[in-house]
């Protein structure tokens, strides 16, 4: 499979940039909760703060990048469903929760949290998918 993308429709428009910063940044966060779970020592309320403040500095960057995008509406289905429940907010809520009941050392915790990582990935490729198929046109 090859994909072609014209880099000068990118280039030239703040709401295709930000929108791909924000893909990048919700795949970032698989990365960084795997950071913060596997620093060796460290106990499980100490793994709970971290990963609430990387639940923070992820939403306020994602929501920076989505205000610079604006709030362009498009006619796809699809983004429209984002729109009402976007992968960066139902992201980092869930890790914000799971993070909290790790904190309060519930083992349920960590499974929101790997939940969190999921729907950062999912929602990573379907906005990747979107962000794509608008360069294309």
């Amino acid at each position: 499979m090859a994909v072609s993308i014209r880099i000068e429709a990118i280039a030239s428009s703040a709401e295709l940039r930000n929108r791909a910063a924000q893909t990048l940044g919700l795949f970032l966060v698989p990365v960084l909760v795997g950071l913060a779970l596997a620093l060796p020592g460290q106990g499980m309320v100490a793994a709970g703060i971290e990963l609430v403040v990387v639940a923070v500095v992820v939403a306020a960057a994602l929501e920076v990048l989505d205000r610079r995008a604006g709030r362009s509406r498009r006619g796809e289905r699809l983004s429209r469903v984002l729109d009402v429940a976007p992968p960066r907010t139902v992201t980092c809520v869930i890790l914000v929760v799971g993070a909290a009941l790790t904190i309060a050392g519930l083992p349920v915790g960590l499974y929101l949290v790997a939940l969190a990582v999921a729907v950062a990935v999912v929602g990573g490729t379907v906005s990747a998918w979107l962000f794509l198929t608008r360069v294309a046109r």
